[in-house]
Order: C-alpha cells, then sequence, then structure tokens
C-alpha cells in the first residue's frame, strides 16, 4: 500500500490498522452526479439519431463524436 499512496499508508497507520478495513475508502469520483451529468448530456446529444434505422444511428453518432 505505501507504493500505492503514501498519505493513505500513514492515515492507516495513525489508526489501528488491524482494525483498517480497505471498503471504507473509496476509489474513483466521491460524486456519483459526474456520471449521471456525461450520460444525459450524450443521450441528449444523440437525440435527433434515435429515430433512424440502426446503421445510419451509428454513423451520425460517430460523427457528432468527432
Amino acid at each position: 500500500m505505501f507504493k500505492y499512496d503514501t498519505e493513505v499508508h500513514e492515515d492507516v497507520v495513525k489508526t489501528n490498522p488491524k482494525s483498517w478495513c480497505r471498503a471504507f475508502y473509496k476509489v474513483g469520483p466521491c460524486v456519483e452526479d459526474v456520471e449521471n451529468n456525461s450520460t444525459e448530456s450524450f443521450n441528449n446529444s444523440i437525440g435527433k439519431a434515435r429515430d433512424k434505422p440502426y446503421v445510419p444511428m451509428l454513423e451520425t453518432i460517430a460523427r457528432l463524436a468527432m
């Protein structure tokens, strides 16, 4: 753990390491809204493409992504 993150290692050593549990340390964004907003933004941007057949829809999404 020391090689991964020295600050986390120091926090664990300050407390009782035998009672430490990895489940209480979250890796990744602390707010779930980041994922939700990016999904909503993507869905909003492909709104016109949804009415098209499958292949033209994918081509439109590819053009929007560029």
